[in-house]
């Protein structure tokens, strides 16, 4: 049975809000090919499957509420646990993945061209390691973007920072913070205005921007 204390409308808002999270990013993979097609850049095509990554990550977290919500395991389905089980550790993954496609685009080139491998750790299975790790990539692609966007001072430079800055409050609100709805809806909210950041940058790169970041 669900939980009761957590309310079922509650998985019809992370339902919306997840779902929403894998448009932006998958609206950003576009965006990022057609900017790669006008100007192809590695650091355009982490970028890119670091959004694809994390658009399906986000897909896989949707699932579980969309099928909490609408109430398949009353059907003889998968039990709730079950399902937010691989949701969530697929998330993880995939998600984890993503930043290190980020900090990728900020490793210097010397250290990129040796036999380099992305290895995703999978010893985590709770939130608290999972979000702990995430700070700690995203703090570190979060600095590289400061220093950038000091030297450059370009609106292009101030959206991929914030962007980043977003990513790393999110993770922050969910890993200091006691579970709560507006918690939720709070870190969730400026993960989405992040996205929208780094959109907007992408889509000024497509038409007509002239700044680089």
């Amino acid at each position: 049975m669900i939980d009761a204390r957590i309310p079922l409308w509650f998985y019809g808002i992370t339902s919306v809000i997840y779902l929403l999270s894998s448009v932006i990013c998958f609206l950003a993979v576009l965006f990022s090919y057609k900017a790669y097609k006008i100007d192809p850049k590695k650091k355009v095509i982490f970028l890119m499957f670091g959004f694809l990554l994390l658009g399906l990550g986000f897909v896989m977290l949707a699932l579980p509420s969309l099928y909490i919500y609408f109430g398949f395991n009353y059907q003889g389905g998968l039990s709730i646990n079950y399902v937010n089980y691989i949701g969530f550790s697929a998330y993880y993954f995939l998600s984890t993945a993503a930043y290190f496609l980020f900090l990728l685009m900020y490793i210097p080139k010397g250290f990129k061209s040796k036999n380099f491998v992305i290895f995703v750790p999978l010893w985590y299975a709770s939130s608290v390691k999972f979000h702990s790790v995430s700070v700690g990539i995203i703090s570190l692609v979060l600095i590289q973007t400061i220093i950038n966007s000091l030297k450059k001072k370009n609106l292009d430079s101030y959206l991929v920072m914030f962007a980043f800055l977003s990513l790393a409050m999110f993770h922050l609100l969910l890993l200091l913070a006691s579970f709560s709805v507006i918690n939720f809806v709070l870190a969730n909210s400026i993960l989405i205005l992040g996205f929208l950041s780094l959109l907007l940058m992408l889509i000024r790169v497509n038409y007509g921007g002239k700044e680089k970041v």
